[in-house]
């Protein structure tokens, strides 16, 4: 097996992003590093990602990123502000290592990446979040393809995604200790894997908790505040009410606040709620919003890195790596709410 970039820079004892500037030239690294480099890639045979090994395999250096549009229908608001901020870093990181992205909207199908890729010379993707499988189905599976947010297994193929469950494990246990025990559900469309885990993981702890969870307890909308709306409304028109929600988006989450108002309720005091994302507007809420905080930078780095890795070994099944989340605890799980 020839060697890759992670060979050479355990090898040297510097980062991968380092092994790519010395590739490709770049003028920001130490002439003693730029020397250690070059003397592990010469012992390794080695052939560089960047100028050198677009020369030998006629890469274009362009990275197509697949980003859902701000129309889609799956995660309308959130497209711009949760994936604005990965594309922000995924395109830093993909210029470490000598690549430029090109960007396209999800609304296109997958055969227009596919012809993308033809025409433009794109030599990998990037799939972020809310993608349905069918989406880049004709896409050539010899072209590498990493999605971010989103499973995307079998050669030329890996994933890096949040650890979704262990999210809202956080959430169910955190109101759960505050004393609560009539813990309702705000999901989002199941046909999507972030929605499909989290709501596993719900009824997984749930159960652990010895929660009784009725079945109107359970709300499935869009990931959208007017499908969070509508669906926490729906859980205040009977005589059993919930004293707390675990919302899958933060969006879903502010709008269950207000839907809290609206009957008359304290957000926070009377009913406490938890959301997902940790979007910059979460902590201005009122009150500031618990929530799942997902480190976008880590995110769109780890997906580059592996991109960098899966293009290294053509053919071959890539990883699906799992990146930790961490609950930030705000005023919307005040513990007077139970």
């Amino acid at each position: 097996m020839s060697s890759t970039i992670r060979d050479v820079a355990e090898r040297a004892g510097v980062s991968i992003a380092t092994v790519s500037r010395v590739m490709n030239a770049r003028p920001d690294v130490g002439e003693e590093t730029r020397e250690r480099v070059l003397r592990a890639a010469r012992e390794l045979g080695y052939v560089a990602s960047g100028p050198a090994r677009a020369l030998a395999t006629s890469r274009s250096q362009l990275v197509g990123v697949v980003m859902p549009s701000s129309g889609s229908p799956h995660r309308p608001e959130v497209a711009l502000t949760f994936f604005g901020e990965v594309v922000d870093a995924v395109s830093r990181h993909l210029y470490e290592h000598g690549y430029d992205a090109v960007l396209l909207h999800g609304s296109a199908a997958g055969h227009r990446y596919a012809d993308r890729a033809v025409r433009d010379s794109i030599d990998a993707l990037l799939l972020m979040g809310s993608i349905d499988e069918g989406d880049f189905a004709d896409v050539s599976p010899e072209l590498p393809c990493v999605g971010i947010d989103v499973e995307c297994g079998g050669p030329n193929r890996a994933s890096v995604i949040f650890d979704d469950g262990d999210g809202i494990r956080l959430c169910t246990r955190h109101l759960y200790a505050l004393g609560h025990r009539r813990v309702a559900y705000l999901g989002g469309p199941l046909q999507f894997r972030p929605a499909a885990a989290r709501l596993a993981a719900f009824r997984s702890e749930a159960a652990e908790l010895g929660l009784d969870v009725p079945d109107g307890f359970v709300r499935e909308c869009d990931w959208s505040a007017e499908g969070g709306y509508r669906e926490a409304c729906a859980l205040f028109v009977g005589d059993e009410r919930p004293s707390a929600i675990v919302a899958a988006s933060d969006l879903m989450a502010l709008a269950a606040m207000q839907a809290i108002r609206d009957f008359g309720l304290d957000p926070g005091y009377d009913v406490a709620v938890t959301g997902f994302d940790d979007l910059p507007y979460a902590s201005l809420a009122s009150p500031p919003l618990t929530t799942v905080r997902q480190d976008r930078e880590r995110l769109g780095a780890a997906a580059v890195t592996t991109l960098v890795e899966l293009m290294d070994r053509p053919g071959e099944p890539g990883p699906t790596v799992l990146l930790p989340v961490s609950l930030v605890v705000r005023a919307s799980t005040a513990e007077r709410a139970t």
